[in-house]
């Protein structure tokens, strides 16, 4: 088993290339995705309505996402009360599904350096991009710059988190799909490398692809 932790900045198209990925033969496990099933959870479910309010959740009964986001990113202490509502089942659940795939496993998790990196994990990938870029490439989520500054307040620094990491995949133009795609190889013998290097720190072995 060898397990990709793929993290970034805030619409820097990590979910774009975790499904390059996918299409290369790798297993891939969505945090974003768990972390939004636990909002389902009657438990959960309760904490957040004492806390938001009843319209956090539709007539149905079912999250309604946008507000959940809208209250979990209004302040630091609104973020902190997310975290640590969500986080440990989310993080749970996450070891739960790669513990149970094998061969080449990426792990899509946006929070990683901020929720504590997995012990699992045998190296990090860090999809970067400028701003301007995000922004444009999230209007269809209805993100504006503000938007993008209000999800990364709360957030560890982006350079703090590269040096963290072992790859930095520079999300600059359309054709970053296409270089996630040859860089993938590259991604598979870093992984291997380290294993033989596991002394270094991740910031000495941290390179960038532009």
């Amino acid at each position: 088993m060898l397990v990709t932790a793929l993290t970034g900045d805030v619409g820097a198209g990590k979910s774009t290339l975790s499904r390059v990925w996918r299409d290369m033969g790798a297993n891939v496990v969505d945090a974003d995705e768990i972390a939004k099933e636990q909002w389902m959870c009657p438990e959960v479910a309760g904490v957040a309505r004492a806390r938001w309010g009843d319209d956090v959740y539709g007539p149905d009964g079912r999250p309604d996402y946008a507000k959940i986001a809208e209250c979990a990113f209004a302040n630091e202490a609104e973020h902190r009360f997310t975290i640590e509502l969500i986080h440990p089942r989310t993080r749970a659940e996450i070891t739960r599904r790669v513990n149970a795939l094998r061969g080449w496993i990426v792990a899509e998790i946006p929070l990683l350096f901020e929720a504590g990196v997995h012990d699992w994990v045998d190296h990090i990938v860090f999809a970067s991009a400028p701003r301007d870029a995000r922004v444009a490439r999230n209007r269809a989520r209805n993100w504006d710059e503000r938007e993008i500054l209000r999800r990364e307040k709360n957030l560890l620094p982006s350079l703090e988190k590269q040096k963290k990491s072992d790859l930095v995949l520079s999300n600059r133009r359309a054709l970053f799909a296409c270089r996630g795609c040859l860089r993938a190889a590259h991604v598979l013998r870093l992984a291997r490398g380290r294993a033989k290097n596991c002394a270094a720190p991740c910031g000495e072995k941290a390179r960038r692809m532009c």
